[in-house]
């Protein structure tokens, strides 16, 4: 769903005015600008119509347009809107009294405010808000691919998304992999051919190369927007784990999911907007203190540090990736099954790589600023996404977008 910015005036505020601020806002905001600021209803119909089927941020430019922005959001039947306000000419009043009344009647709404319009003191707001309405909008209406069976929990992303679900059964994406052209498999293998442990398990990349070509021609052809694999037959059937697939391939800006988790699939996409990367799918392994440790045999090559590949970690397989991640903050996020709630936490990264043969093969130590053993007790799934950087406020502004409710693990403790 692209994000598309309309601005909002009253004429009493004084048309000199408001188209001042109207092009500085145009300037900073790095999404396509409704060519006409909405100060009457003729405007508001046009816009509408123009908008329609997008994810609106509405740019407050003056008080008084409470009233225009909820009969744009009921016309235009948006079920998420963003707000930008400022502080000047009463726009933040009007800006709040909308996002109460949109909320009121069910419509996702996330507002963003800043000083003034006029001193142009706002592109850090701004850029806030389209970062987080590019989230929302990769997420609503987006289109998923699965390989393998339609999970029994798909109908909630269709149902509260608007997601449209492509099943592949996993024999289809295997046997265009197992036909894979041999300039395509080459080219994977060169691709990974630079990571230690690469001579060890070259033949077993050859059938990994094979999974990667067929998920990035599924990805392409159908136009997806993310892929969640049920790898485990895979890796059962042909002894081989599909890890190094999924790690180049959210390394190339696709959000690739495994074990055919959808939920996962949501926050990467939602990671990518946010952060530039798709995040790193990963078990709740162990909790002790203010430590938690997580795992999983796989992570995008473009967040991965020193990464070196490995056997997988269950079944003693090839091929999964160990790594260590970069040291710092990070964001962690899970989602409930009933797509509802959303918990998610900062913390620090203080330990990662290949720590234990007892987990998975990359491990972080995230250290938080709470006890962290309240996580597995209030957990709403064992997979969290852990993003780059603080990114809570987006997170919680995305959410809100979602219609999710957010909780705090910090608030939990």
């Amino acid at each position: 769903m692209n994000v598309y910015a309309v601005a909002f005036a009253s004429r009493i505020h004084g048309e000199g005015y408001y188209r001042q601020a109207y092009s500085y806002v145009s300037s900073v905001l790095r999404v396509p600008v409704y060519p006409e600021v909405v100060a009457e209803r003729d405007t508001l119909k046009k816009a509408v119509e123009e908008l329609r089927g997008s994810l609106p941020l509405a740019v407050v430019l003056t008080g008084g347009t409470s009233g225009l922005i909820q009969e744009f959001a009921s016309e235009g039947g948006f079920r998420a809107v963003a707000l930008l306000a400022q502080g000047e000419h009463n726009s933040l009043a009007s800006a709040i009294s909308a996002r109460a009344a949109l909320e009121s009647r069910g419509v996702g709404v996330a507002l963003f405010h800043c000083g003034s319009f006029s001193d142009g003191n706002c592109a850090a707001a701004a850029s806030a808000a389209v970062r987080v309405a590019r989230g929302a909008g990769r997420v609503l209406g987006a289109r998923v691919g699965v390989v393998g069976s339609k999970p029994r929990y798909a109908d909630v992303f269709s149902s509260r998304l608007g997601w449209t679900i492509e099943v592949v059964p996993a024999e289809e994406l295997f046997s265009a992999a197992e036909s894979a052209p041999r300039e395509a498999v080459e080219s994977f293998l060169s691709r990974v051919s630079g990571v230690p442990g690469f001579e060890l398990y070259r033949s077993s990349l050859e059938h990994v190369g094979g999974v990667y070509y067929a998920l990035r021609r599924l990805s392409e052809e159908k136009r997806l927007d993310a892929v969640a694999v049920d790898c485990f037959p895979y890796l059962v059937e042909h002894r081989v784990s599909p890890c190094v697939a999924l790690a180049l391939l959210n390394a190339d800006g696709f959000a690739a999911a495994c074990e055919a988790d959808l939920y996962s699939a949501l926050l990467m996409l939602v990671s990518r907007e946010l952060t530039g990367s798709s995040g790193w799918i990963a078990n709740a392994t162990h909790f002790e203190g203010r430590v938690g440790v997580f795992s999983h045999c796989t992570i995008a090559f473009d967040i991965a540090r020193a990464p070196s590949l490995v056997d997988h970690f269950e079944s003693g397989y090839p091929v999964a990736v160990a790594s260590q991640l970069q040291p710092g903050e990070v964001t962690v996020a899970s989602l409930s099954r009933d797509l509802s709630e959303v918990y998610v936490a900062r913390g620090r990264v203080v330990r990662s790589g290949f720590i234990s043969r007892a987990m998975c093969r990359t491990q972080a130590h995230v250290e938080f600023d709470f006890d962290a053993e309240v996580i597995p007790l209030v957990a709403p799934a064992n997979h969290h996404l852990v993003m780059p950087g603080d990114v809570v406020r987006e997170v919680k502004s995305v959410s809100k977008l979602l219609g999710l409710r957010v909780k705090e693990y910090s608030k939990e403790a």
